[in-house]
């Protein structure tokens, strides 16, 4: 390798200044012709893309935003959270996403007149899966998670077959009014 490029130096020492010269800028021109194509360009359509995504995202918080002003608002003139009308879809969801657990049935539950709940203005929900214990437990402490204010009345746990178990839950959603 040492060789070849001694054997190279010679010849171009050889060489009359001018073609010395043309050779040194047809060599800089290459290496910046290489630069350009294999380093500049890419980094460019990189930085291009990162931007568009980057302004497509802030148009998306943008959006966002918006909705949840409107929906905020919304709730506010009428009373309601929206969170709290989709409750039941939000449970159905979460218990479908879970594969260990299998609902079995969910449902509005009635309360008497005289019944507490009912003073504290909740709305009532009936779930019944089935499932084991340590799914059962990461599906009730997804449910505490939720962003709306409810509180457990009920909550039965009668193993059918080790480990599989029937659980009926009943939740109640408490009204901000």
């Amino acid at each position: 390798m040492i060789n070849t490029l001694i054997k190279y130096r010679k010849l171009f020492d050889t060489l009359p200044l001018m073609a010395r010269l043309s050779c040194c800028l047809a060599t800089l021109l290459i290496i910046l012709l290489s630069w350009h194509r294999y380093l500049w360009l890419p980094m460019q359509n990189n930085h291009r893309l990162a931007t568009t995504k980057i302004n497509t995202t802030n148009s998306q918080v943008a959006e966002l935003r918006r909705q949840l002003t409107n929906l905020e608002s919304g709730a506010e003139a009428n009373g309601t959270n929206p969170l709290k009308r989709d409750l039941k879809v939000t449970l159905r969801e979460l218990m479908l996403s879970n594969h260990q657990l299998k609902l079995l049935e969910l449902h509005s539950s009635s309360m008497d007149e005289n019944d507490d709940t009912k003073k504290l203005g909740s709305h009532g929900l009936s779930i019944r899966f089935r499932g084991d214990y340590f799914s059962t437990l990461a599906y009730l402490k997804t449910v505490e998670r939720l962003p709306c204010e409810i509180f457990w009345d009920k909550l039965e746990y009668q193993v059918i077959s080790h480990p599989m178990a029937e659980i009926l839950l009943h939740i109640h959603l408490i009204n901000d009014r």
